[in-house]
């Protein structure tokens, strides 16, 4: 598939996910086996099925308080940027690629 405008960056955005994600998750998963099953006696796949979709369950709700905070905070981040004057007012269109190319900027330092 030959990517063009916008979707150019979807593109980018889907590899650098993709990228954090595997080096993320690895860790994350050896670190629970670590924790919760040191003598490799348990392990998910032992867990009954109730269980696991319990488990599932409550980071779903864990999940749904990031996003409600990121959601919250969001249109206060927007709001400091244009009282700083670092963007405008815009279309409901281009804020978030306005707002999304200053924070990028911010995370290289430039």
């Amino acid at each position: 598939m030959k990517y063009k405008g916008t979707q150019i960056n979807d593109k980018v955005l889907m590899s650098r996910a993709l990228k954090e994600f595997q080096q993320k998750a690895k860790k994350k998963f050896k670190n629970g086996i670590k924790e919760h099953n040191p003598e490799g006696d348990k392990g998910m796949s032992m867990m009954p099925i109730k269980s696991r979709i319990s488990c599932a369950k409550e980071e779903i709700i864990d999940l749904w308080f990031y996003l409600c905070a990121i959601e919250d905070g969001f249109e206060d981040i927007k709001l400091g940027l244009i009282k700083e004057g670092l963007i405008k007012p815009q279309t409901i269109f281009e804020e978030p690629i306005a707002i999304q190319g200053l924070i990028e900027r911010s995370i290289k330092g430039e």
